[in-house]
C-alpha cells in the first residue's frame, strides 16, 4: 500500500502545483511578482509606474521622501515578500480549496 501511495501524492502535489499556478495566472501574478494592490509587479519600486503612492499597496508601502521626488515604493515590513499581506491571504484561501478538493 505505500508503495501505491507515493505515486498518488506525487500526482495529487503535482495536480495542485498546476491549479495553483493556473489560478495564480488567472489573477495576473506571476512567479517572483508582488503584488501592487491592483495589480502585479517585478518588484515594488515598479508598482507606481508613474502614477505615485496611489498605486502602491499590497505587498508594497509608501515611503515619503523630504520630497515628493524622494519617495520610493518599498516592500511593506510584514509582507516578507509576494506571499505576504493580502496577496498573501489570497494565495492562503487558494491553496486551502485547491487541497479541500484532493
Amino acid at each position: 500500500h505505500a508503495a501505491m501511495a507515493a505515486p498518488r501524492r506525487a500526482a495529487a502535489t503535482t495536480t495542485t502545483s498546476l491549479a495553483l499556478a493556473a489560478a495564480l495566472g488567472a489573477l495576473g501574478a506571476t512567479a517572483n511578482t508582488v503584488s501592487c494592490g491592483g495589480h502585479f509587479a517585478y518588484s515594488c519600486s515598479e508598482c507606481p509606474e508613474g502614477n505615485g503612492e496611489g498605486w502602491c499597496h499590497g505587498d508594497c508601502m509608501w515611503l515619503p521622501g523630504p520630497s515628493n521626488s524622494d519617495a520610493q515604493c518599498v516592500p511593506s515590513g510584514s509582507s516578507g515578500g509576494a506571499t505576504g499581506g493580502a496577496s498573501g491571504w489570497l494565495l492562503s484561501g487558494i491553496t486551502m480549496l485547491i487541497f479541500a478538493c484532493f
